[in-house]
Formats: C-alpha cells, structure tokens, sequence
C-alpha cells in the first residue's frame, strides 16, 4: 500500500481540491484475486499494528500516557487557578476552627493541627506552580509550552483525545487562553489519516469496490466552518 499512497499523493497535489474519479485511484485498478486477497491481507495487518497498542505491555503502556496527560492536565488547571482554590481553603478553615472552639479543647487544637498541615500543603503548592506555571514574567511563555505539549501528546493518542483536545480547544471560560489558542489548532491542523487505508477500510465495511460505490471522492480531508 505504500506505493499506492506515493501515487495517491502525487494524485493529491494535482488536484487541487477539486473530486477525483474513483476510476483514476491505484487502488480502485485492483482487479485480480491476488490483488484482491493482498489488499485484505494488508488492511488486517493495520489493524493488528492498531489493535496491538491496546493489549499487553503496550496496553498498559498506553494507558500510564493517557494517566499522565490528564493527570498533568489537571495539575496545570489546579495551579493556575491555585489563588481561588487557596481562598476556598482559608474559609473552610475558618468555619471548622470556629465549630472545634464551640466544641473540645481537643477539637480546637486539633483544627490547629489541620491549619499547619494546610499551611505546608500551600507552600508545597507554591512552590509547584513557581515550577510549573512560573511569575508574571514568564507565565504565558510557559503555558504555551505546556499547551503545545499537550496537543503532541493528543494527536499521538489518536482520534479519540483530537476530538477530546478539539472540544477543549473551544473552552475559553475553562482553559488559559494559550491552550485555547493550540488546540484550536486541532481542527485543521491534524496529521493526515492514509487514503490508501482509507479507502481499503471503506471497501472492506460496504463490501464492494469503490467504483461501484461512488462515482468520484475528494483525496482533500475536509474542514469544518467556522
């Protein structure tokens, strides 16, 4: 099939945007047997290579990636918006130091306790995001390193976390404005998906070839309007 996508490539710069007739694809020229079973044989090849990542120690594999893109993710999240969340913590404390002081000599130290856990609970905070988030000098800089990270790591995850990244990507009142700015970038900066498996996939789930199937198709992937 690698042959086929030089061809279709080569099909692609000269079309110009314009449909192509199923007639004219290298692998629409596909007729004997032999071809017929060495095309199947290839699109369960790249089905296996697919399905492979899913199982085993690449499956888990996979799996310790997604944990860490959404764990740091969330990190990121937290820490820029660390000064309401610290907020939200002093009152809360506040409010329990005031029922353990109606309560025990017991409760009240204990609330205390809990005060100077927080206390290094916020320092450690700090310090993270001084790390990851950076002051005002360098905050932008930094995020838009992080937003760039993120969509590498979402493209190389595959379809599933694109549209996941181009949903968040529309999310101004929950995202950074960086990471807004990147993945936006997702809805028509995606790398291309190959024709030539497309098309095997498409003639394998109708059944038929893709001449009989439609008369003509578009090898440019198609943009959403905006």
């Amino acid at each position: 099939m690698n042959d086929i996508a030089v061809k279709e490539r080569v099909d692609l710069a000269n079309a110009n945007g314009s449909f192509v007739p199923t007639n004219n694809l290298e692998i629409a020229k596909r007729t004997s047997n032999e071809e017929l079973i060495a095309e199947e044989r290839e699109l369960l090849q790249v089905e296996e290579t697919v399905e492979s990542t899913y199982f085993g120690i690449r499956g888990y594999l996979r799996l310790f990636q997604i944990s860490r893109v959404i764990s740091m993710l969330s990190l990121y999240l937290y820490l820029d918006q660390y000064d309401l969340h610290h907020k939200q913590h002093l009152k809360r404390q506040a409010v329990r130091l005031e029922r353990a002081r109606e309560l025990t000599r017991a409760a009240y130290y204990g609330e205390k306790l809990y005060g100077v856990k927080q206390w290094f609970f916020h320092v450690i905070m700090l310090g993270l995001r001084r790390f990851f988030i950076g002051n005002s000098t360098n905050k932008e800089a930094n995020q838009e390193k992080q937003a760039v990270w993120l969509k590498e790591k979402l493209i190389k995850l595959g379809p599933t976390f694109i549209k996941i990244g181009q949903s968040m990507g529309t999310r101004a009142d929950l995202l950074p404005l960086p990471f807004v700015k990147e993945l936006g970038t997702l809805v028509d900066q995606v790398p291309p998906f190959p024709n030539d498996v497309a098309f095997a996939i498409i003639e394998h789930e109708l059944g038929k070839r893709s001449t009989r199937s439609m008369p003509s198709l578009s090898l440019n992937p198609l943009l959403p309007l905006r």
